[in-house]
């Protein structure tokens, strides 16, 4: 492995004149150094473009893509991976803060050990609602020393301590780009389409482990539509077990046994529907029951 590898900060941008300047100067502050930078700018409507030009005056090396139409979140990020000449990649929004020492800390990670993502706490901030919550794997004890699959499991759990966190905030953090492309081509090939980061972490999960760096350096500063309450169980319905199912299976360069054991998940997730729905039914009858009882 290389003692100091190329990192891409991909930046995901969509009307952000405000924090533009502001993040600019922030990731210049970076100790790691060898970095490559690279905007995607999703048809903003206000004068995001202009100064992204003004920046890149400044810094030549800054690479810029703007799409003629907004394509959507997935769109713009799978455009900064296929632009990206690093071996890692990063991927923020220009309304995130970055503590100077993120890269690199998360990189000493990455070299010491052969894992797919790093991330470290993060700080989610809504100004709208005054609210500031730090979301970190500390509830679990020995996170970092699970298999892929545990950690897997651990994430889309229905039963966790932490499946009310809005954000799936791995995909925030430094992540293998080989690993990332594979996925990317894999399922492109197949044409089935990547729009949805808890499937697309499972399957980072599928070639790697991933670890939580116990140290707060990242800041996200939430929209307004950030739910801090929002359950991180969302119900999934046949359609996504199907797709599930598929995009498993189809990811290239994954053993035969690995993708039989990362489909179990799946399987473990229509047991939990029908077990709910017995239980529904079963209190159903039951209250009927007792009323016709009542009755008599």
């Amino acid at each position: 492995m290389k003692s100091n590898p190329k990192v891409t900060i991909g930046v995901l941008c969509y009307n952000e004149e405000k924090n533009l300047r502001a993040f600019f100067k922030s990731i210049s502050k970076q100790t790691y150094k060898n970095l490559e930078i690279i905007v995607s700018d999703n048809k903003s409507n206000d004068n995001s473009k202009k100064i992204l030009y003004e920046i890149k005056k400044k810094n030549p090396k800054i690479k810029l893509n703007f799409f003629e139409k907004n394509t959507g979140v997935w769109n713009n990020l799978l455009q900064i991976l296929e632009m990206s000449s690093a071996d890692y990649i990063v991927f923020a929004s220009p309304g995130d803060i970055l503590h100077k020492k993120f890269i690199e800390e998360c990189m000493k990670i990455h070299l010491k050990k052969n894992i797919c993502g790093v991330m470290s706490s993060i700080e989610v901030r809504s100004k709208k609602k005054g609210e500031v919550k730090l979301f970190n794997f500390q509830d679990v004890k020995n996170f970092n020393n699970l298999s892929a699959f545990q950690q897997a499991n651990f994430i889309r759990s229905f039963s966790s301590k932490i499946r009310n966190i809005k954000l799936n905030y791995f995909l925030l953090g430094i992540l293998k780009r080989s690993v990332l492309i594979n996925i990317k081509r894999s399922l492109e090939c197949k044409r089935i389409p990547i729009e949805g980061d808890r499937l697309l972490l499972y399957h980072i999960c599928m070639s790697g482990k991933l670890y939580h760096l116990n140290k707060n350096l990242y800041i996200k500063n939430a929209d307004e539509k950030t739910k801090f309450s929002e359950k991180f169980v969302n119900p999934i319905d046949q359609n996504e077990i199907i797709f599930s199912l598929k995009s498993i299976f189809f990811i290239n360069n994954i053993s035969r046994v690995v993708k039989l054991k990362f489909s179990l998940f799946i399987f473990k997730i229509i047991f939990f529907k029908i077990t709910n729905l017995c239980n529904l039914l079963f209190f159903y009858f039951w209250k009927r029951v007792k009323f016709l009882n009542l009755k008599k």
